[in-house]
């Protein structure tokens, strides 16, 4: 009979063994698991913030050549529709003259303005925009 008690004993203190080393290989499959989740985090977000600086980059030089579009388009457009004529070219070389001079509005504009007249008169260049 103290055979099987001791042979109970035994077979209680090693399954108490097994028990106790199941758990720490747990413990230890569950930290190795949590350590390789958070890994696979941190290089997902490192992917995605890769990708979203692609997507940026992307949308900025999209959104430049369309900006850089539409200035032109507009240039284009203007210069359809704006034509000086001579009275109006004439008034505005005086007030730029005027204003650069620092004369009083209205003064008669002579000598080089003269030729700038001449110049808004006789029309841009071909192929060259009316407005800077």
């Amino acid at each position: 009979m103290r055979e099987v008690i001791q042979k109970v004993i035994a077979t209680e203190t090693e399954a108490k063994q097994v028990v106790q080393a199941a758990r720490t290989e747990a413990g230890q499959l569950a930290a190795s698991a949590r350590a390789q989740a958070g890994q696979m985090l941190e290089q997902a977000n490192r992917e995605a913030k890769l990708e979203t600086e692609k997507i940026l980059s992307t949308a900025e030089a999209e959104a430049a050549r369309e900006k850089a579009e539409r200035l032109a388009r507009a240039a284009a457009e203007i210069n359809r529709h704006i034509r000086l004529d001579e009275t109006t070219a004439q008034a505005a070389v005086a007030a730029a003259m005027c204003c650069v001079c620092g004369l009083p509005a209205g003064m008669p504009v002579a000598g080089p303005a003269r030729s700038e007249i001449h110049t808004l008169r006789a029309g841009p260049a071909a192929g060259a925009p009316i407005l800077p």
